[in-house]
């Protein structure tokens, strides 16, 4: 067969290679955390509307049904066959770009601008066949937002934050703590890990998170999470994640979870009664079997709140010294890290680049701790721990202390 022999075989393994670093580079439309029933744009990682979504899905068979009723008119009526036909308005992802009205400052008149991705390959093509002056153009707006830095849906260009955290920890080998003293989780992470597996009832769900977070070698844990705050400078992101701000409330350990717990958790209300739950739920003298000897926290909005076991009781102690405004775990990691003692072996738990990022940017404030950063990168690759300690030294502490500002202008969402 022609698709068996040798240069048609490394012709298909480059296309291959060349789809795989494209969804890599931009989004996956096969993970498993991807709602199965909206239709996303691969590049700008955001679903269409549903309009847009039904056209493209059903396009063959409106294309079909509108044939068929033409021959019918024409078998009805010959004079049909040279009438107009009725144009179709196209719906497809470019229908998502963004579009502004220009006035005029010298009438009354009003252009509309439209985001569109051939504008410059179209007024190429106009000046390769008219006579036009680019540099008149040019101090013109060509679109309504600067090409450079939007997408045409008016989405911020964004490098794939894993591309800068991938590069960042090849310069060092993976190296594990053989004891560490404190492990700081983020908490929205590991409930995302868990997924699946997670029990049907929130009391086992408490008791699951609490047993997961416990076993490790740490004799003190700190399960970190967001706040949500509105307005806020993550709105226009969340809204890109197709997060919802629905009302929900947990009675009791009894209420069964939602079926699709992933789906819940694009719910920012949904993830604030849960771990509202979990700061009274683990208050519980059931909860001693988890907790023995260590001490966990946990961050309920701007309080934390500290939980022992002792002389066959829970007790829990709001602590001041770890209470903040911070709105996201990123920077309330950093947080903890400063309040802690020092001389201590720490192992964060978090995906998001941003925590490396931010760790690199102060690790000059921490040069008595020794820090790690275990993480997954991507759902597929499997949990690897970093020396952030040796990692500073490797970039060197000036890059450490750019890196901050480079990440905001090339992929912090």
């Amino acid at each position: 067969s022609h698709h068996l022999e040798k240069n048609r075989i490394e012709k298909d393994a480059k296309a291959l290679a060349a789809i795989r670093k494209t969804l890599e580079q931009n989004m996956n439309p096969f993970a498993s955390t991807v709602d199965k029933d909206s239709l996303f744009n691969i590049a700008t990682g955001k679903a269409v509307a549903s309009k847009v979504s039904d056209f493209l899905i059903n396009v063959v068979s409106m294309g079909h049904r509108q044939k068929l009723e033409f021959l019918s008119e024409c078998s009805v009526s010959p004079d049909r066959f040279g009438k107009p036909i009725r144009r179709n308005i196209i719906l497809n992802f470019a229908s998502d770009c963004i579009k502004k009205v220009q006035k005029n400052s010298n009438s009354s008149k009003s252009v509309l601008i439209k985001m569109e991705r051939n504008v410059f390959g179209r007024l190429l093509a106009i000046a390769l066949d008219k006579k036009i002056d680019m540099d008149l153009c040019f101090s013109y707006p060509l679109a309504p937002a600067p090409p450079a830095l939007v997408q045409c849906n008016g989405e911020m260009h964004k490098t794939p934050k894993a591309a800068l955290a991938k590069y960042l920890t090849s310069n060092v080998s993976p190296s594990k703590p053989l004891r560490p003293d404190v492990e700081i989780i983020d908490g929205f992470y590991l409930l995302n890990l868990l997924g699946s597996s997670i029990p049907q009832t929130f009391g086992k769900i408490a008791e699951h998170v609490l047993s997961k977070i416990c076993s490790t070698d740490a004799s003190e844990i700190h399960l970190i999470f967001d706040r949500y705050l509105s307005p806020s400078i993550k709105d226009v992101e969340r809204h890109n994640r197709q997060e919802i701000d629905a009302p929900f409330s947990i009675v009791g350990p009894s209420q069964k979870r939602p079926t699709d717990f992933n789906k819940g958790l694009k719910n920012f209300r949904f993830k604030d009664a849960l771990v509202q739950f979990f700061a009274q739920h683990w208050e519980d003298e059931s909860m001693i079997p988890f907790i023995q000897n260590k001490i966990v926290f946990i961050t309920v909005q701007e309080r934390c709140y500290s939980y022992r076991a002792f002389d066959g009781k829970i007790l829990k102690q709001e602590e001041v010294n770890f209470e903040c405004q911070h709105e996201e775990a990123d920077t309330r990691i950093i947080f903890h890290i400063k309040n802690l003692i020092p001389n201590l072996t720490i192992v964060v738990r978090a995906s998001d680049t941003d925590v490396l990022i931010i760790l690199l940017g102060n690790i000059h404030k921490f040069s008595d701790h020794k820090i790690y950063l275990a993480s997954s990168f991507s759902k597929k690759e499997d949990l690897k721990c970093y020396s952030i300690n040796d990692l500073a030294n490797s970039i060197g502490l000036n890059v450490c202390r750019a890196l901050p500002a480079f990440h905001a202008y090339t992929g912090c969402d």
